[in-house]
């Protein structure tokens, strides 16, 4: 059924044709197609999930013979919105292929993110908490190296509609001197906000930055949520956008596979936080230039040109930087946005 998928589309894309009318059929064509490709889907969960029992099953008989993943993790990157969809429904064996295609978890450590800083180069008392209520994803957010744009996007994302919500969440502690001071960040665990400690020696060279490279309050985020997720830099890499709200704000919101610009414009306006994900690998169609596959992107406006020409929606990379490898901001037409990303997710406050 993936075969007959993509040799549909192959079919579609070997007509010499251009234009808008061109990239409409397209689009078309990638949703009648996911439709076989969703039910080949649903027969490939079926087999990981009988693969885990099976394995399962091996496991109790020889537990030195080691489970095998090959089964989940070579499931067809061209199934990952169906997966998604089936996951937010509830889904527990499409929640574990989507893990397993990202990886269960990723490999950053302290020491290859060049190791702690010296809290006496640290100055916690110069971060005003009220400059949160200024926030701007485009001017002040900096990745860094840690893979953890599903949870700094969505950090973001909450910032620009919400900082309320931040601000009430965060809190400097001074201590006698201000190498001593320590922060407390209250993340959410699923049932009740939970409390964590964050020392000024806990802060590591290459995390997340403002556009200047000075810490910020989401660097002191990003390090309570590493001790949240398990207490490894490894632990906060891959996750999934819905998870990022859910610890910052007490909820997950809501996932949509909609990619229509006048939906998300819709949310937008009611001053929901919006952000959005690439799957992570090439689609069918093929990504526009410049966009990061397996990413998420902060949704920052819909942009209506007055002189008549296409509405384009920007996007704002948690990457940051304007001499890395792809682009700050994105603005991208409803074509190119449907044909490079998957899905959205969106937080009402």
């Amino acid at each position: 059924m993936q075969d007959i998928a993509e040799r549909l589309l192959a079919a579609v894309h070997g007509v010499h044709w251009t234009g808008p009318d061109f990239d409409r059929f397209a689009v078309e064509a990638l949703r009648s197609t996911a439709l076989i490709t969703a039910a080949g889907a649903a027969l490939t969960d079926r087999a990981a999930e009988l693969h885990l029992h099976a394995e399962e099953q091996d496991g109790a008989s020889t537990p030195d013979s080691g489970a095998g993943e090959s089964t989940i993790a070579e499931i067809s990157p061209k199934t990952f919105a169906q997966l998604l969809q089936r996951m937010a429904e509830g889904d527990g064996a499409s929640a574990e292929a989507l893990r397993l295609l990202f990886g269960a978890e990723g490999k950053s450590t302290s020491e290859d993110l060049g190791g702690y800083l010296d809290p006496e180069q640290i100055d916690s008392r110069s971060i005003d908490l009220d400059d949160i209520k200024q926030f701007s994803a485009a001017e002040d957010l900096s990745q860094g190296r840690i893979g953890n744009c599903w949870f700094l996007a969505s950090l973001a994302a909450v910032a620009e509609q919400n900082p309320e919500v931040i601000q009430e969440h965060i809190r400097l502690v001074e201590g006698d001197t201000p190498e001593s001071d320590y922060w407390e960040v209250d993340l959410w665990d699923g049932s009740e906000w939970v409390t964590h400690e964050v020392t000024q020696d806990e802060i590591v060279r290459d995390g997340v930055r403002d556009t200047d490279g000075d810490i910020t309050w989401m660097t002191i985020y990003e390090r309570a949520a590493v001790e949240h997720m398990g207490g490894e830099y490894g632990d906060i890499e891959r996750n999934f956008a819905g998870k990022g709200f859910d610890i910052v704000a007490g909820d997950n919101g809501s996932m949509s596979l909609s990619l229509s610009l006048d939906s998300i414009e819709s949310k937008l306006d009611e001053g929901q936080s919006v952000v959005t994900s690439t799957p992570p690998a090439i689609p069918l169609i093929g990504p526009a230039d410049d966009v990061v596959p397996g990413h998420v992107y902060v949704v920052d406006e819909v942009i209506r040109p007055t002189d008549g020409s296409e509405p384009r929606i920007r996007l704002i990379n948690p990457w940051g930087d304007p001499h890395a490898s792809k682009p700050a901001v994105l603005e991208l037409t409803q074509s190119e946005y449907q044909r490079s990303f998957v899905s959205h997710n969106s937080l009402a406050h």
